[in-house]
């Protein structure tokens, strides 16, 4: 190693500001107790800083964009813990720059970077989302927008979603943001992950369609005159009625606002005499939730194995 700094515990403010590493520069291990400055520093070969911990902010910023010493010619931050801000900006990442399996833990910001295609975020963390204020949150809100945009420009589609989903949950937790917006949002990340999950939509599904069936097999028999003791006798027996039930809740599925035509199922029409508001009322809402799971699914779906 030309510069070799392993396992070392730095227990003050360390300053590396303008510093010129030549060949490989290792701080594996390292322990940074509080904040440490690279501004502008030179790393003109591999840099290895695996496995640090900085305790407080770490700056890698630079001014000078215009000096070719000053971006970074391979460099390795993978199983990291950064416990404060962290900034890069304005860096040039040249060559592979690995941040596998890092921890960022505040405020990180790569504005004005140049990225080299061989970047890697695999398994990165990023835990904030929400600052002390709605100014502190906006500022992590862009920080993710700007992540988000270098891996566009990669093409790297599933760490744009992973940032964008990071963007839209620190929006969402803006005050100043509107509440309807607020309350999309909100659905958007608990019904599909921000449109990162395939598979949660269609559980969503199942669960509303299972809680719909039950719901109008139980109105089916209270408006019967079943006792709950008799729903019960009859679950235990098999579920008597509960096949064209079903039938009926799969029908609102399959096709939406059915309910509402004049051709609709025998059970359909039984359940209607009995209750002519209450069921339309859940029939549709059953089909207003099966179009918007399924349109989540869907554009997941399409995100997962789009290809420009």
């Amino acid at each position: 190693y030309e510069s070799a700094f392993i396992n070392v515990n730095f227990k003050g403010t360390s300053y590396f500001d303008r510093s010129k590493f030549v060949g490989i520069t290792e701080f594996n291990k390292t322990f940074f107790e509080k904040s440490v400055r690279f501004d502008n520093s030179i790393l003109t070969g591999k840099a290895n800083f695996s496995e640090v911990r900085f305790g407080g902010e770490v700056n890698f910023s630079i001014q000078d964009t215009r000096n070719a010493e000053l971006k970074f010619q391979e460099v390795k931050f993978s199983n990291s813990i950064f416990s404060g801000p962290a900034f890069f900006r304005n860096r040039n990442f040249t060559a592979n720059a690995n941040f596998n399996g890092a921890l960022f833990q505040d405020l990180t910001e790569f504005h004005g970077c140049t990225f080299h295609p061989a970047m890697s975020f695999h398994q990165t963390k990023f835990q904030k989302t929400k600052g002390v204020d709605d100014d502190a949150t906006e500022k992590l809100e862009r920080s993710y927008r700007t992540l988000k945009l270098h891996m566009e420009d990669l093409r790297a589609r599933n760490e744009e979603a992973d940032f964008f989903a990071l963007e839209m949950e620190c929006r969402r937790q803006r005050g100043s943001v509107h509440w309807t917006e607020r309350l999309a949002a909100t659905a958007y990340k608990y019904f599909s992950d921000y449109g990162r999950s395939i598979a949660r939509p269609l559980n969503w599904l199942l669960g509303v369609t299972i809680f719909f069936w039950i719901s109008f097999w139980l109105i089916n028999s209270f408006s019967d005159g079943k006792s709950i003791g008799d729903i019960l006798l009859v679950i235990k027996g098999g579920g008597d009625g509960l096949l064209s039930i079903l039938g009926f809740t799969l029908e609102q599925m399959f096709r939406p606002f059915y309910i509402w035509s004049e051709h609709t199922s025998p059970t359909a029409q039984s359940l209607l005499k009995k209750h002519s508001l209450l069921i339309p009322f859940l029939a549709s809402l059953q089909s207003l939730f099966t179009i918007g799971l399924l349109t989540l699914f869907l554009l997941a779906l399409r995100r997962r194995f789009k290809m420009d």
